[in-house]
């Protein structure tokens, strides 16, 4: 598997896991940098509603389900 291939299989198994998180109601709290791997989508979840994101400081953002 090339790099790329890698790297939307990785990127595809973080949202797998993190919907999963929020379907055992678990609130959320992410490293910057995990934010940054995720952060289109959980953007996306954000504008329509499902989500809100607070950033607790520079290294830590909270993600609860609405």
């Amino acid at each position: 598997m090339n790099k790329k291939r890698m790297m939307i299989v990785s990127n595809k198994i973080d949202e797998i896991l993190f919907i999963v998180a929020f379907m055992n109601n678990n609130p959320e709290t992410f490293t910057k940098s995990q934010f940054d791997k995720m952060g289109e989508f959980l953007e996306m979840l954000e504008l329509i509603g499902a989500i809100k994101i607070e950033h607790i400081d520079d290294k830590k953002i909270r993600v609860t389900k609405l």
